[in-house]
This record gives structure tokens, C-alpha cells and sequence, in this order.
């Protein structure tokens, strides 16, 4: 598996709105209801919303590329398009739920991979790549929040020794939907 990240900018809006409603539709769609999912899309993933993140100097896009095995990994060939990507917010960027000072953790609050691309290691690449610019950023732990029901997601963090220490409200439309909080301590990795 060759794969590489690249961090977005204002040029990258298409690509990630794109790849936002397409990995976000294939993994939640058959769980949720068309009305709401469409109002979710269409608010979650505006350009104008999207456009409001990217500017925030304290939250930062990745758009994940699969390689050639004559890549070198760093900015080879993009003509796929991205596969996945992932946020990170930093400080004041983060939601409010993870109870702590937010200057000594980062929120992974978005971390998604094309359906066709899973259990092939990407998502290992991705979750990698988030605990290692974190623990750059000298910060003592990563959170997140994930619904209830993605067992599968549920799992792929408690491999990573991701543990719960709360849980909130995730808003589809009008369904209110429970995410469970997960961290991990970045201080013994």
C-alpha cells in the first residue's frame, strides 16, 4: 500500500467537499433517513462552511492520495483524486466537548476513507499520520467523537488505544444521534 497526505488549501475546496459528502454518504447513509441526511450534506459540506474551516488557522485539512509503487510518498501522482482525509483542530478550533484545556490536546474531528478504500490499511495510515502531527504540536492527548452505532470505527480506535471518557449529542438532520468521546494519551507514544 502506497499513500501519501497532503495538507488542503483554498484550492482543495472542490476536492474536499467532494470526497466529504461521498465518504459521509456511503458510510451513514443506509443508517439515517433521506430528509435528514440530505439537510446534513448540504449544511455540513457547503462551500461556504467548508471555506469558514479551511480559513481557520487552527484547524487543518488532509486529503489522503493512494500511490504507484514507483511513488516516493511525499506529492506523486494525484490524477485519482484524494481517497479519504481527515481534520484536525487545534486550540480554540476544537468543540467544547472534551471537558479539558484545549492547549494541551487536538480534535480529530473528521476522519473518512472512500468505502472501496477501507480494511486496506489507509485508515491506519491516516489515524498515524493525526497522532503524529498532534504529538508535533507537544500535545498530551487526541479526541474524538463517534456515534454509537459505528462498531466498526468503535473497534478501529479501541485497537488504537483510543478510550471513552464521555459522550454528546450528534445532530443528522433532525435526528439526535449519541457520540461516544474517545482520547488517547500522547504522552507515553
Amino acid at each position: 500500500m502506497k499513500c501519501f497526505i497532503n495538507k488542503c488549501t483554498l484550492n482543495d475546496i472542490d476536492k474536499l467537499i467532494k470526497v466529504s459528502i461521498k465518504t459521509f454518504s456511503d458510510t451513514f447513509s443506509s443508517s439515517n433517513e433521506l430528509e435528514n441526511m440530505k439537510n446534513y450534506l448540504e449544511t455540513a459540506f457547503s462551500k461556504e462552511k467548508i471555506e469558514k474551516e479551511l480559513k481557520n488557522q487552527n484547524s487543518s485539512f488532509y486529503l489522503l492520495y493512494s500511490g504507484t509503487d514507483d511513488d516516493d510518498g511525499v506529492n506523486s501522482n494525484q490524477s485519482e483524486g484524494p481517497i479519504g482525509y481527515f481534520k484536525l483542530n487545534d486550540l480554540d478550533a476544537q468543540g467544547s466537548d472534551n471537558h479539558e484545556d484545549t492547549s494541551n490536546s487536538v480534535e480529530l474531528e473528521r476522519i473518512y476513507l472512500m468505502k472501496e478504500h477501507q480494511k486496506k490499511g489507509y485508515g491506519q495510515f491516516m489515524i498515524d499520520k493525526a497522532i503524529e502531527i498532534s504529538k508535533n504540536k507537544q500535545r498530551s492527548y487526541i479526541w474524538l467523537g463517534v456515534w454509537e452505532k459505528n462498531y466498526s470505527s468503535l473497534e478501529f480506535y479501541k485497537r488504537n488505544g483510543f478510550i471513552k471518557f464521555g459522550s454528546h449529542t450528534f445532530i443528522i438532520g433532525e435526528d439526535h444521534q449519541i457520540d461516544h468521546l474517545l482520547k488517547l494519551d500522547l504522552t507515553n507514544k
